[in-house]
């Protein structure tokens, strides 16, 4: 089989995601998230710190940061840039496929990457509609590597993280914080705080 022609898939070896534990939902994700993040790390290296990072659809490559020892975009070959692409979309449809069995419902997972990216972030980013990216793109996108043809959408388009932004917006859903995680956590202590005299060890344990 010629290396145009290679097949390239990857599956992610993390368990379930548990929907019925007693534990808080915010714990629950936190512990399968570091479990994703390790299996992810272990099946894509190379690319390994993208999925902890922010996706700023203002920034060039949405953000997300590639090691630039490794990654030169601007003076690759078309086979070394076919095959860094291959593997950032083995990643985003490796991601799909591990979110879309563990958190499917009949709210689409497109749906939630679209209410992710309209949503205010930490940068600031304004409320914008979808199809209106394009127009921002051609207006404030202008450096990226010279290719003919291309236009700072079809950059944005053709490496569209779309696995990582899927994950950002099924985060902003589990992993609550502030005054709902407070509640969480003092329910946990409240129950971990009832004296137990058969086994005073365990009890310390828990407080």
């Amino acid at each position: 089989m010629s290396k145009t022609s290679e097949k390239r898939t990857t599956t992610l070896k993390v368990e379930k995601f548990s929907h019925t534990s007693q534990k808080p939902c915010s714990e629950r994700w936190r512990e399968w998230y570091s479990k994703l993040k390790f299996a992810f790390g272990a099946a894509l290296t190379m690319i390994a710190n993208q999925i902890g990072q922010q996706c700023d659809p203002k920034s060039y490559w949405w953000g997300l940061e590639w090691n630039r020892a490794l990654f030169d975009f601007d003076n690759m070959s078309a086979e070394e840039e076919k095959k860094c692409w291959l593997d950032f979309q083995t990643a985003q449809y490796a991601l799909m496929d591990v979110l879309s069995s563990n958190f499917a419902t009949n709210r689409s997972l497109l749906t939630m990457i679209r209410l992710h990216l309209r949503k205010k972030s930490p940068g600031n980013i304004p409320r914008f509609r979808v199809r209106n990216l394009g127009k921002m793109w051609e207006s404030k996108l202008q450096f990226f590597p010279t290719k003919a043809g291309w236009t700072s959408t079809m950059w944005m388009t053709i490496w569209l993280p779309f696995g990582y932004l899927c994950l950002h917006a099924i985060s902003l859903k589990y992993d609550d914080t502030g005054v709902t995680d407070a509640i969480s956590k003092y329910s946990a202590f409240v129950s971990a705080t009832k004296f137990n005299p058969s086994d005073l060890n365990q009890w310390v344990s828990n407080i």
